[in-house]
């Protein structure tokens, strides 16, 4: 899966599509608003391409 890239001048990000690993290490791509629907209780957090570990 590609990942979204984060433009702050460009996108509002709460409306805008995210990048969400679980804590099994899946990604999806769904909105901000949209994250418990589609990923209840398994969301680690947002991934950032700039904030990846290394």
């Amino acid at each position: 899966m590609d990942e979204y890239v984060w433009q702050p001048e460009r996108d509002h990000f709460r409306a805008r599509p995210l990048v969400w690993q679980t804590h099994k290490g899946e990604r999806y791509a769904v909105s901000y608003k949209q994250r418990h629907r589609f990923l209840p209780q398994i969301i680690a957090h947002p991934v950032w391409p700039s904030f990846r570990s290394p």
